[in-house]
């Protein structure tokens, strides 16, 4: 047993690491939850939390579940190439969701347009988000717990200063959308820089970036189905109240 828990004490220390940073991010957001809820009106709290769900879900069908692969790979440059094709990816899927949401405002006549324009935040949303997935990811190969720490503080604290700051001048479901976006463009900065650092040489041709999605295609052949379904069960609520009321 104490050759088990020596073993394991490498790991139980970066899962402390870990929830202690994710813990800390949490308490920061609820710090000044009583803040913007004077700041902001109850319509601007649901349409945060509708683009919250609705980001969280096409994220995720974004990364096609292949940023759990990246942990996989022998050699680090097979795994360079598989984050590249992720990120692609994700590109890729923000930009279709940018066409939907262009689409679907032109569509919109009369006074309901102005009370659905938050949804040009969405597509630049969902590229920060499924891409963190992939640099965290990353990060996680490397045992960076530390800068995986500091990235989800760094993006709560910018989270939530911004939107106290963003009420103070114009509180609305725009700027509300809009600052938590800018602030997970934040916590990607560093991890952005990290992987470009660690990726250089790695083949990103065509050919190799066929030849990683074909070999981890168990991921979203299997893995993705019941991370989607998982996560419906999470953001379908907001959305369904949002669609109702």
């Amino acid at each position: 047993m104490r050759r088990l828990m020596r073993a394991l004490s490498p790991s139980r220390k970066a899962v402390s690491k870990l929830a202690g940073g994710t813990g800390a991010g949490q308490l920061v957001l609820i710090a000044v939850s009583p803040i913007l809820t004077r700041l902001y009106s109850p319509s601007d709290l649901g349409v945060l939390a509708a683009f919250a769900a609705l980001v969280a879900l096409v994220s995720l069908l974004a990364t096609g579940g292949y940023p759990q692969a990246i942990l996989l790979p022998r050699e680090r440059a097979e795994a360079v190439t598989l984050g590249y094709f992720v990120l692609g990816l994700c590109g890729l899927v923000s930009l279709l969701t940018l066409l939907v949401v262009v689409g679907a405002l032109l569509l919109t006549r009369g006074d309901s347009a102005p009370d659905i324009i938050w949804l040009l935040w969405v597509p630049l949303a969902v590229w920060l988000v499924s891409s963190n997935q992939v640099l965290v990811a990353y990060a996680n190969r490397l045992g960076q717990f530390t800068l995986m720490v500091t990235t989800t503080i760094l993006r709560a604290a910018t989270q939530g200063v911004g939107q106290v700051a963003a009420g103070l001048i114009y509180p609305s479901a725009v700027t509300l959308t809009g600052v938590t976006t800018v602030a997970s463009a934040t916590a990607n900065y560093r991890l952005t820089r990290n992987f470009l650092r660690d990726a250089k040489g790695s083949p990103k041709d065509l050919r190799a970036l066929r030849e990683v999605a074909r070999t981890y295609a168990i991921f979203p052949k299997y893995s993705l189905p019941a991370s989607l379904l998982s996560q419906s069960t999470l953001s379908g609520l907001p959305l369904l109240i949002g669609l109702i009321f």
